[in-house]
């Protein structure tokens, strides 16, 4: 998927334009700033996490999620969040039970987890499953913030 994401912990803040792979146990997180075009990419596998464009060089981690809270002071669990984009709760990270509500067509509106609050506001057809996507998340826990707005899903 691609679209953009603004990011906050209560003291900072960023945007930037984002492409997400995922399958077969790999995740790749790619980050664009709009006015600098810096990037970053975050690589995670069954053999740990990687970071790359930091001003300090490459760096590694055993999971995404620690990793780029270590480098950035972000706090998002990368992986949980890898499902909750496509609205299913993230049962296989730790954290908890979910409880997830639904609106009048039966799409996901909430998902509760780990004391994340997930918020789908809108939703989009994926042109290669046929399904219903959603296309507006915001999450939240505490001061920890990530909002997305996706553009294109590319489900195959």
């Amino acid at each position: 998927m691609a679209g953009r994401m603004a990011i906050s912990n209560g003291k900072d803040a960023g945007a930037a334009r984002f492409e997400w792979t995922q399958g077969e146990g790999r995740l790749q997180l790619q980050l664009t700033a709009p006015i600098t075009a810096q990037t970053w990419v975050l690589q995670s596998d069954t053999q740990g996490a990687q970071l790359q464009g930091m001003p300090q060089g490459s760096q590694h981690g055993a999971d995404a999620a620690t990793l780029l809270r270590t480098a950035t002071g972000w706090d998002i669990p990368i992986q949980a969040l890898g499902c909750w984009m496509r609205a299913v709760a993230a049962s296989e990270f730790g954290l908890g039970a979910a409880q997830i509500h639904f609106d009048g067509q039966l799409l996901p509106r909430q998902i509760e987890q780990g004391g994340w609050k997930i918020e789908y506001s809108r939703w989009q057809l994926d042109p290669f499953s046929g399904l219903q996507m959603p296309s507006r998340i915001d999450a939240q826990r505490g001061k920890s913030r990530v909002k997305l707005a996706i553009d294109r899903w590319g489900l195959e």
